[in-house]
């Protein structure tokens, strides 16, 4: 994960300085991730837990999405981190409401790891 940490910046000048595909896709990325960490800032809060990491890494990518989302890219973000966000909220509800449990500890092992990702995107986590 060090390694992101050291191209992240790279990905990101490339990204500003005009490389539309690259932009965009580092634009759905960042949104997913917020979205995601919504659903989990949601879930900490529903399960009565700390939601205050959650809420502050979520600030964090909805900077990020900010500062490289033009006009016409900011709708799209939006819509990327709802969906995000509800698919991410449906793997919380199965990991921790399911009735089945193989199906939740997949939910569960798949959620901790989409955060990871995003974690692991974040400098200095």
């Amino acid at each position: 994960m060090s390694g992101l940490r050291i191209i992240l910046p790279l990905i990101l000048g490339l990204a500003v300085g005009g490389h539309a595909n690259a932009r965009e896709d580092l634009l759905t990325l960042f949104a997913r991730c917020s979205g995601q960490l919504s659903a989990e800032r949601e879930h900490a809060w529903l399960m009565q837990t700390d939601s205050d990491g959650f809420e502050r890494e979520r600030s964090q990518f909805l900077s990020l999405v900010e500062a490289i989302a033009g006009e016409k890219s900011g709708r799209a973000a939006l819509h990327h981190q709802i969906e995000a966000k509800h698919l991410h909220a449906a793997l919380l509800r199965e990991a921790s409401f399911g009735r089945d449990p193989l199906r939740s500890r997949v939910a569960r092992e798949q959620a901790a790891g989409r955060i990871r990702l995003c974690r692991g995107l974040l400098l200095g986590s």
